[in-house]
């Protein structure tokens, strides 16, 4: 009976769950192993005992706290397998489960016990990583497990069978609530391409009123010019009212219509928000028909500029270009017959791009989502640009104004003098006067300018704001984007200040990073196991705010299974791998893959304070999880 295992576990009572635990998972993969509660036949337990260990190959002892307290005692049970097993020169493996320490004094006889490779296991988390650990680099002994193998290849091959036919009847069963879905989606397309024609209409509409203010010459005209202005406003408001979809709530949809989507690879997550995405479009539109009409009202045209307009009605196509992007994504996963419909008004889009079609991959979609984002930021950037240039032709306006005003004063003193200049005099007054009044409205433009450049960055503010319902690293990405204008921010203002010119924006340096602090202190709320390399993140971001590094490397997120890395800490900003610049992940995996010592230099907070350190050899990377630190 006793030559048949090939595994003896030994245990105090008050670990027999965790040793049961392993011998149920030995069992499993074929070891022959001997567990006393169950194993022994009634007889000499003890001289059996023995002999099992003199005959196996492994003596597993598992260790719970003060497991070895009573191995002084030499009739002690415990003690006598440990000496048995040393006496027999078996390969034993202690197991120290969570709480458990060397003694300072070891047992007698038991000294070299903990020479012997040991193996931790002291959280239930982490039980595959250690029974994976035993079976590959601590048993000697050899499962007997092919016929087990064979079984579970027939199994699995049943599995897949199940799964594929249930994947294919979902598909089927899916078609009717496609078709049902892809009728809302394509009238919601339709509904978006109209309103492309009422921005157009309203854009172009205040563009003409700002060129005929400029004719006119009563205040007759000026109201009727206003009137008019109003009456296309509200008709457009009217418009919106009646185009915009009915219902802007998220749907709900049950467990069964999700696997259903999910045969088709379609996100329900994206499906159940898309009626409020489209209403969104509409409320912009109404929010800047608002703008307008507070502008005449307060007689302020100038507070809404040709410039803002035309770069609004640039931000509007491409954004809408974007939501198409998206629909079109959604809609090339719905089937053929669900298409249909879609595929015949699509040709007919006057405000859409319709020269896309349909057969595109997911990947190819999200690009062009990205390339019309892309040229939304470079329009806003251009605004920026535009406030800052007209803000340099203000500081010379002022400078001008200055000049003028001394010469006034020098005219002024000597004017008893010159009697016979005084109607010239009187004249250059009057041009000066004109000139400043031409300067103050001017700097009140550039004023109101600044104005949209904050209303802008105020947009970009709430778009990134993290909400508690968004996934962890869908927060990860706002911070990341947010960071990203900050250091543009940052890096225009350097520009300006080498080239001697001061900017007088509102939004600077201080108050972006002072908003992406507060969205790094929320992630750290809604992430506590996050609030390390948050830290470190944070850290690495105000010294980009003062100018003082731009944005490169990867941070390390985590550590595989709260391993210890020989090197890395989480937290850490990896900047070079192998000699070469790291900025991103892709980067890092290419750098590594290079010929060569993996040397690296990284960065790593310390008491407040962000340091670089160098080492020759990184360690591995596998074991390591990173995040990008810029879009």
């Amino acid at each position: 009976m006793t030559s048949t295992y090939d595994i003896f576990i030994s245990y105090r009572r008050d670990a027999f769950e965790s040793a049961n635990l392993f011998v149920t998972r030995l069992k499993a993969l074929g070891y022959r192993v001997f567990f006393d509660v169950e194993t022994m036949n009634a007889g000499k337990f003890n001289e059996q005992l023995l002999d099992v260990i003199s005959k196996c190959k492994d003596f597993i002892l598992v260790l719970s706290p003060n497991a070895l307290d009573r191995c002084n005692e030499e009739g002690d049970w415990v003690r006598r397998e440990v000496m048995c097993a040393m006496e027999h020169k078996k390969n034993i493996i202690p197991i120290m489960l969570s709480g458990f320490v060397w003694p300072i004094e070891m047992p007698e006889g038991m000294e070299e016990l903990p020479l012997y490779q040991a193996l931790t296991a002291s959280s239930v988390e982490y039980f595959d990583l250690s029974m994976r650990r035993l079976t590959e680099q601590y048993l000697k002994s050899k499962p007997k497990h092919l016929v087990l193998l064979k079984r579970m290849g027939v199994i699995l091959a049943a599995i897949l069978l199940i799964f594929g036919l249930l994947f294919g009847v979902a598909r089927i069963l899916s078609i009717p609530l496609s078709n049902r879905v892809a009728a809302e989606m394509t009238d919601h397309i339709i509904r978006l391409d109209l309103l492309g024609g009422y921005m157009d209409n309203s854009y172009a509409d205040w563009n003409e009123f700002l060129k005929k203010i400029q004719t006119i010459r009563t205040e007759k005209q000026l109201s009727d010019l206003i009137s008019n202005m109003s009456g296309n406003i509200e008709n457009t408001r009217t418009l919106i009212r009646e185009t915009a979809p009915k219902d802007s709530l998220p749907k709900q949809y049950s467990l069964f219509e999700t696997m259903l989507f999910a045969s088709r690879g379609l996100s329900v997550a994206d499906l159940a928000i898309e009626p409020a995405f489209a209403t969104s479009y509409f409320t912009e539109l109404a929010a800047n028909l608002n703008c307008m009409d507070t502008a005449l009202v307060n007689m302020d045209f100038g507070s809404i500029t040709k410039k803002t307009v035309d770069s609004n009605k640039q931000i509007s196509k491409h954004l809408l270009a974007l939501a198409y992007y998206a629909y079109m994504e959604m809609m090339a996963k719905m089937p053929k017959g669900a298409q249909e419909r879609y595929l015949m008004v699509a040709k007919q889009f006057k405000s859409l791009p319709n020269d896309v079609p349909l057969t595109l991959s997911t990947d190819e979609y999200l690009q062009k989502q990205n390339n019309e984002n892309a040229v939304c930021e470079r329009i806003m950037i251009d605004l920026e640009a535009f406030v800052k240039n007209a803000s340099e032709k203000l500081e010379e306006i002022d400078n001008t104004t200055a000049y003028l005003n001394s010469v006034l004063g020098a005219i002024q003193e000597v004017n008893d003098i010159k009697e016979a200049n005084e109607t010239e005099l009187a004249l250059r007054r009057e041009k000066i006067e004109a000139k400043k009044q031409i300067n103050e409205q001017k700097k009140a433009q550039l004023e109101e300018l600044d104005k949209e450049y904050q209303k802008a960055y105020e947009e970009l503010k709430a778009n990134c704001a993290l909400e508690e319902s968004d996934g962890k690293w869908y927060q990860w990405g706002k911070i990341v984007k947010f960071a990203t204008f900050m250091e543009q921010i940052t890096q225009s203002r350097k520009k300006l200040a080498i080239q001697g010119v001061h900017s007088t924006s509102s939004v600077t340096p201080e108050v972006a990073y002072a908003t992406l602090a507060s969205m790094l202190n929320t992630f750290k709320e809604y992430h506590p196991e996050s609030v390390v390399f948050a830290e470190t993140a944070k850290a690495y971001y105000k010294e980009v705010s003062q100018g003082k590094r731009c944005i490169s490397g990867v941070i390390v997120s985590a550590i595989k299974e709260n391993m210890t890395h020989p090197v890395h800490q989480v937290g850490d900003i990896i900047l070079t791998m192998k000699g070469s610049d790291v900025s991103n992940y892709e980067e890092l995996k290419a750098a590594f893959k290079k010929e060569g010592a993996p040397a690296e230099t990284f960065l790593r907070l310390s008491d407040g304070v962000l340091k670089e350190y160098s080492v020759t050899d990184c360690g591995p990377t596998n074991i390591l999880g990173f995040n990008d630190l810029k879009q």
